[in-house]
């Protein structure tokens, strides 16, 4: 299965919850390339402190969350220095990605 990364900031919007800022989206093939977006966007001082959060996942699997109003040391911060998950878990169900995407060709078809 080919790899897709992809990394951006979701920040919360009254009325409509949390939304992608598409000005920091990133989609890469490549890990080296995920880990710096990651990276960048976790150092970034707009949105300390703020609901809003920086995500990476791999073939729309969430491998790390980091919430800029989080605690360090809590389950939802990550540090500059702490591991970058670039591997989906080992014990993860095969029929996951399948799941997931009849579920977005379901939500597709109910928006049309």
């Amino acid at each position: 299965m080919k790899k897709v990364y992809k990394v951006y900031i979701q920040k919360f919007v009254e009325n409509v919850g949390m939304q992608i800022d598409k000005t920091t989206w990133t989609v890469t093939p490549s890990p080296e390339a995920a880990r710096a977006a990651f990276v960048e966007l976790l150092t970034t001082d707009e949105y300390k402190g703020k609901k809003a959060q920086v995500v990476l996942s791999l073939n729309s699997y969430r491998l790390m969350l980091h919430r800029f109003n989080a605690e360090p040391g809590s389950e939802y911060y990550v540090g500059v220095d702490d591991e970058i998950t670039l591997e989906m878990p080992e014990n993860l169900d095969p029929k996951w990605l399948e799941k997931k995407n009849k579920q977005k060709q379901r939500q597709q078809h109910a928006n049309i």
